[in-house]
């Protein structure tokens, strides 16, 4: 059980390497999708994610966290051949269908398996590093992308597979967590959520902050950059810059343990917030790439941190329902949240910061009066 981590580090790695995420709107668009064609496989995609979530993670902890992954990791490969092969509107929304039910079962049993594998003081180092490979395979795809595929899209989209292909093989080293778990119904796990419900504050507190850092970060930054006038010449050094902000999620346990989970959330908050509102009046080039990369950084550090906290909060060993049932939670507040900004950007890219804003003030506000109830409890 103690090399899971490591079989976990690897696989985040794998598939991280999507070497074709660079130009997948325009691998679609060239194989005969319209935009709004990709529009509607993406809602159909998200909308089954979220029907399945549950029922993936309960089937999980009934059978078996490593079954569940293997299983689902070959449905990834099988995903990215149809991907590769894809030539119509039916062949990419099959595609998609089908990693949507490879995604809803991923999630959950993943981060179960690999608690279940750990101490719990090894929770806010291990999932970091985690989060980590994850961001540094992409880094790796995007510069690959760049060196050997960048006039040979289909080449990408086989190269992926590859690696897909060789995640799968690696989940057979995976050792299942040996620990009895409870029989309990669907309800059951409800009946157990809804024992310690408090815990929605944090859910809605980690999904405003989270898909504020993200949506500002992915899809606005271009637009920052075009306002204080950089060329695109420099987006993609940007991007690559940015990414390996993300990967300082390996250093979360080393702050955790220097300022505490409490006050480390806080001081992201804060600082999410200094970035907002640089971003919000500056027409400084180099203060927008710093604000930026601040964002990132925040979000890089409290994704690990919200993993730690998720799974202190669980009392039953069906860890991966319950993270399911989490999952759903925040996965409803983040499909919402996208909208908003968008009405915002319509307005202003200002609106769009002042947005971002509010949804940290509100987060944090919910996350004081959730850790007010904890202690409260202790």
């Amino acid at each position: 059980m103690k090399y899971n981590k490591y079989v976990f580090y690897v696989l985040a790695f794998l598939q991280g390497l999507v070497f074709y995420s660079a130009v997948a709107m325009l691998y679609r668009l060239e194989r005969g999708l319209s935009a709004s064609q990709i529009g509607i496989i993406e809602g159909i995609h998200t909308i089954l994610m979220v029907v399945l979530e549950v029922p993936w993670g309960y089937l999980g902890d009934r059978i078996g966290y490593k079954k569940t992954l293997l299983l689902c990791n070959l449905l990834f490969f099988i995903s990215k051949l149809m991907f590769w092969q894809a030539n119509s509107f039916f062949d990419f929304l099959a595609e998609r269908l089908l990693l949507s039910v490879v995604i809803s079962g991923i999630s959950g049993c993943d981060i179960a398996l690999l608690d279940n594998s750990i101490k719990p003081q090894e929770r806010a180092r291990v999932f970091g590093v985690y989060r980590m490979v994850d961001a540094f395979g992409c880094i790796c795809s995007g510069l690959a992308f760049t060196l050997f595929f960048k006039e040979n899209y289909e080449m990408a989209a086989f190269a992926t597979v590859i690696a897909y292909l060789l995640a799968f093989l690696i989940t057979f080293l995976l050792k299942d967590c040996e620990s009895k778990r409870e029989k309990l119904s669907m309800y059951g796990v409800y009946k157990a959520f809804m024992k310690q419900k408090h815990i929605l504050l944090l859910l809605i507190a980690s999904a405003l902050f989270m898909e504020t850092m993200h949506t500002i970060t992915v899809f606005y930054a271009q637009l920052q950059y075009e306002r204080v006038h950089i060329t695109m010449q420099y987006f993609g050094i940007l991007y690559i810059i940015l990414q390996f902000f993300a990967m300082m999620s390996g250093w979360s346990g080393k702050f955790v343990k220097g300022f505490g989970k409490k006050k480390l959330t806080l001081l992201l908050f804060f600082i999410a917030t200094i970035g907002c509102l640089l971003l919000l009046v500056t027409t400084s080039a180099v203060v927008s790439v710093l604000s930026l990369a601040l964002l990132v950084l925040c979000n890089s550090l409290y994704l690990p941190l919200f993993d730690v906290y998720e799974n202190e909060s669980i009392g039953i060993t069906m860890r991966a329902s319950m993270l399911s049932f989490y999952a759903v939670i925040m996965n409803g507040i983040s499909a919402i949240l996208p909208t908003c900004f968008g009405l915002a950007a319509d307005i202003s890219l200002s609106f769009v910061y002042l947005l971002g804003l509010i949804f940290i003030i509100i987060a944090i506000g919910l996350f004081l009066f959730w850790q007010y109830i904890c202690e409260r409890k202790v």
